[in-house]
């Protein structure tokens, strides 16, 4: 099946141009991390968008530094004391 040439060219509509952007930002993750899987590489892209202000990747640090305090607390309830390895703000965080 052949595709039409789309013409580029700025959408000026604001609700329009942020819808497409969320569109091809995550098409373009998906396809990432589909090349990443079948090469079983590590791959890396940097995005900016002027819809968000802070990075996507300083998101995904703060949502696994979340995940592993929740992890180290569900720890030391089951009776697994493991607290080395970590920082003076990762511990103020625990408390």
């Amino acid at each position: 099946m052949i595709r039409k040439k789309a013409k580029l060219a700025y959408i000026t509509n604001d609700s329009s141009r942020k819808a497409t952007y969320k569109k091809r930002n995550k098409g373009l993750m998906k396809r990432m991390s589909e090349l990443s899987t079948l090469c079983g590489i590590n791959a890396c892209a940097i995005m900016y968008s002027p819809y968000e202000s802070q990075l996507e990747l300083k998101k995904h640090c703060k949502d696994n530094q979340e995940k592993e305090m929740t992890l180290v607390m569900f720890n030391n309830i089951c009776g697994k004391w493991v607290i080395h390895g970590f920082n003076f703000r990762d511990i103020n965080d625990l408390n």
